[in-house]
């Protein structure tokens, strides 16, 4: 068991509570107490893997100020940060945002913009907000344009744009490089229909993404027109992939395998729109999938593969029917919890308690989406380098790099367009620049959160109402897995 080093925690709770404080005065006037000094203590065990006391669930004021962040954060993406439809971060001219100098991070603007789905689709069945609709109908759109820029038709490309957007054009002249054989385009740039340029090499991590928001979608909107957008999507990347034998093929060389599980996931949305068609395949693709292990995103390297890979896991558990595989299914998301729960990571702990109907008693998934989303910054979110480290804490030799031996908060490492894919051991300070990424990270594990009833309405806690969850119409019964021995100590049941 790893000992707390006094003075490294002392820094981590000074940065914490710092944050807290600076956060605008329309979070409340009492922000700098959101977090009180036992629960900053239990999140700093935590993160060493040490489960000591007990964690103090987040009251009304708290979850007031986690739903208003929720709401200004939707708000500052709907006015900054939609291209086409599509989610981007940008790189403007000063702090104070006069000019937008380029679009950043494009290669992962269709991954994000599948969890911004996700998200979305979470808030309407949490809240039944109209506006939720609007921008689920504008990320569709972005989707459909998306698929219809390279003349694949069912191939998601990271990102496309017209060609003649300034800021666009100063991100596709760089992207992969510069390509000497045309001018103006970087190697993963290429020029499609009208005026497009659409992004190449797509990752894997970019299907899982962009599924799970369609099959959320599919699931959790009742509405007919989006449900069918949302379905035929489904069905045309079914098809592509189909015809390139299950990998992704760009056109222009470069290609990934879909593995086992992200089969079976692509499959059983397919299966859930369509059964006649997709049936008998997704049951076999499933079968094979529960035959390998899950990858676990690694103590010591890039975690970003394995934890956007998730997404596969959480649209198998969300649509499963069947009530074996679905046990298994979630078996594998407990595993994933158990190996990385000490990561903080808001994204995983969502995805854990979502796999059950009756969501889990786990105090270290409560304090992760209470306590790291209550220092999650306020927007804008500026591309900022790490906190620097105490000069006690410990590095450690891995695969050839240097990283902390132990996991530091999400809020003490450098920016990532998605918060929740950072190494957690990561010793790369990054650097800071007048980049502003949007918070779509937050505003998926918020709303999974908010369904799971981990986060309460802050009105549900003033009357003492029980905390429910609301049942969705076509989602099995599953029972809760046993938990297993070495687990750390849990609240009592109505947490």
């Amino acid at each position: 068991m790893l000992e707390p080093n006094p003075l490294h925690w002392t820094v981590c709770r000074l940065w914490l509570l710092a944050l807290v404080a600076l956060a605008p005065a329309a979070a409340h006037a009492q922000s700098s107490n959101l977090l009180s000094e036992k629960q900053v203590t239990f999140l700093q065990n935590a993160a060493q893997g040490r489960y000591s006391g007990r964690w103090i669930e987040a009251g009304s004021n708290e979850l007031q100020t986690l739903r208003l962040k929720a709401e200004r954060h939707d708000a500052e993406i709907q006015k900054q940060h939609l291209v086409g439809g599509l989610i981007v971060s940008k790189r403007y001219s000063d702090t104070q945002r006069t000019n937008v100098v380029s679009y950043e991070a494009i290669e992962s603007s269709a991954a994000l913009t599948g969890l911004y789905l996700t998200a979305m689709s979470y808030w309407f069945s949490v809240d039944v907000k109209p506006k939720a609709l609007d921008h689920i109908r504008t990320g569709l759109t972005g989707i459909e344009n998306l698929m219809e820029a390279s003349g694949r038709n069912g191939f998601l490309p990271g990102f496309a744009g017209p060609a003649s957007d300034p800021a666009y054009k100063r991100a596709y002249s760089t992207l992969g490089g510069a390509d000497p054989a045309r001018p103006g385009f970087g190697k993963l740039a290429y020029a499609g229909k009208g005026d497009q340029v659409w992004i190449g090499g797509t990752t894997r991590e970019t299907y899982s993404t962009v599924v799970l928001g369609l099959a959320t979608v599919y699931k959790r909107i009742r509405d007919p027109k989006i449900r069918t957008r949302a379905s035929n999507l489904i069905e045309q990347i079914i098809v592509r992939l189909e015809a390139d034998q299950w990998r992704i093929e760009d056109g222009h060389g470069h290609q990934e395998f879909i593995p086992p599980m992200q089969k079976a996931a692509i499959l059983r949305a397919g299966a859930s729109i369509n059964p006649n068609r997709h049936s008998r395949s997704y049951e076999a693709a499933a079968q094979l999938a529960l035959q390998y292990p899950t990858p676990l995103p690694p103590r010591f390297g890039e975690s970003r593969g394995p934890v956007l890979a998730i997404a596969d896991l959480v649209t198998l558990t969300s649509l499963e029917t069947n009530e074996t595989r679905a046990l298994g299914f979630q078996n594998r998301l407990t595993q994933v919890w158990r190996k990385s729960g000490n990561d903080l990571n808001p994204w995983l702990a969502a995805a854990y308690v979502n796999a059950f109907d009756h969501p889990p008693n786990d105090m270290l998934a409560n304090a992760t989406l209470q306590g790291v989303l209550l220092v999650y910054p306020e927007p804008p979110r500026w591309q900022r380098a790490a906190i620097p480290a105490s000069t006690n804490e410990i590095t450690v030799e891995a695969n050839g790099r240097q990283w902390y031996r132990d996991a530091r908060l999400p809020h003490l490492r450098p920016s990532r367009p998605f918060s929740w894919d950072s190494p957690a051991r990561e010793t790369d300070p990054g650097v800071s620049e007048d980049v502003v990424h949007t918070g779509v990270d937050y505003l998926t594990a918020f709303w999974m959160a908010r369904d799971a009833g981990i986060l309460q309405h802050e009105d549900s806690i003033a009357e003492k109402k029980p905390k429910v969850r609301a049942k969705m119409t076509n989602s099995p019964a599953r029972p809760v897995l046993p938990m297993p021995p070495n687990a750390p100590n849990r609240p009592a049941a109505g947490k």
